[in-house]
């Protein structure tokens, strides 16, 4: 499987430019001053990070950021509601090791409300390379077309705006312990792990 974050997907992410975010801002519609909610789950830690966005955004773009912490449950309903505004903390985990398991989910067509594309992203482009890449019957076909799908979506078009991944740290007895390897959710392998 081709690993996908060898290459910047996301320009702005890594080097940002607070002028031409005003000025995209404004012409989005988001002057300085406009008021903007920021919905998040309560009892998961999230409150110091979320005031650090929420001052990045008051003193970077000028906006009022008004924090909304919720239940869990009560935060994804207020998402998928047609009347959703604003901006939401989420996070995902995939189900198996693919790009696709993230960008289909969170991002195809088929995925709007009730699914959980719930900011309601619709980009044809996107789409088209998405529908080709689950088509592909060779690995570098796929890859190239999940690339293509995950440079509109995040690259081109921001639909989500990555913060950071998660990472977890295991520790283990390396005199106990041989061929000891993490698997895609970080966990250890049973299937090479082995006593010494």
């Amino acid at each position: 499987m081709g690993h996908l974050t060898a290459r910047p997907i996301c320009d702005v992410c890594d080097k940002p430019d607070i002028p031409r975010a005003k000025d995209l801002a404004a012409k989005a519609g988001i002057p300085p001053g406009t008021k903007v909610s920021l919905g998040f789950n309560t009892g998961g830690g999230h409150e110091a990070w979320v005031q650090a966005v929420q001052q990045q955004l008051e003193t970077n773009l000028g906006l009022k950021v008004d924090l909304q912490p919720s239940p869990f449950a009560e935060l994804l309903k207020k998402e998928a509601a047609s009347n959703a505004s604003g901006l939401y903390r989420a996070a995902w985990s995939a189900d198996y090791p693919s790009a696709e398991n993230f960008l289909f989910p969170l991002l195809a067509k088929a995925s709007l409300p009730p699914g959980d594309n719930r900011g309601r992203y619709v980009n044809e482009k996107f789409e088209e390379s998405l529908a080709a890449a689950r088509r592909a019957t060779d690995e570098a076909g796929r890859v190239t077309n999940i690339k293509a799908a995950e440079k509109q979506a995040i690259g081109e078009d921001l639909a989500l705006i990555p913060l950071w991944y998660r990472s977890q740290y295991r520790v283990y007895d390396s005199a106990k312990w041989t061929a000891f390897k993490l698997d895609f959710f970080e966990n250890p392998s049973l299937a090479t792990i082995s006593l010494k």
